[in-house]
């Protein structure tokens, strides 16, 4: 009898080993589609970073998520043609992502810059006319003060 119980302890460990086996194991599509996901999520964190509006990217970078959950269900329930299907469909939405996030980061970036240069330059302009207006303010007060010296009766004093 106590054979009998090691026996099935024995057994019951390998089938569930074997089954959680099968289980933890993903189709290759699906991994690709996790892993672009996972670059597209990366792509629009950069974007964001750089002062990109990403609210769009986010929302199709959440479809794609929606999709590869599906695509993971799918393979955990052995319907490999949906799993694929589905890890297709992330795939590619994900990818799509990922270079519209790289090119709004560059866009980001770009109109940063400009801004940057703008700022630079409006000051720049600014102070030269602050300068001249300054100069041009002190010529006429010098003016001024030069001919009410010329027309000025000097004063005896005792």
């Amino acid at each position: 009898m106590a054979a009998l119980l090691v026996f099935l302890a024995i057994a019951s460990l390998v089938c569930n080993r074997s089954f959680a086996e099968v289980a933890d194991q993903v189709p290759p599509k699906v991994a690709e589609a996790d892993i672009a996901v996972g670059q597209a999520f990366s792509s629009v964190l950069d974007a964001e970073q750089a002062g990109a509006n990403v609210s769009v990217l986010l929302a199709r970078l959440n479809d794609a998520a929606a999709l590869l959950a599906q695509a993971k269900m799918a393979s955990r329930n052995g319907d490999a043609n949906a799993a694929a299907d589905k890890a297709t469909g992330a795939l590619s939405m994900a990818s799509e992502v990922k270079a519209e996030a790289v090119d709004a980061k560059t866009s980001a970036l770009v109109a940063g810059e400009n801004a940057l240069w703008f700022t630079i330059v409006f000051f720049v302009v600014g102070a030269v006319a602050l300068v001249l207006a300054l100069f041009l303010v002190w010529r006429r007060l010098k003016r001024r003060y030069v001919k009410n010296l010329f027309h000025a009766k000097p004063e005896a004093t005792c």
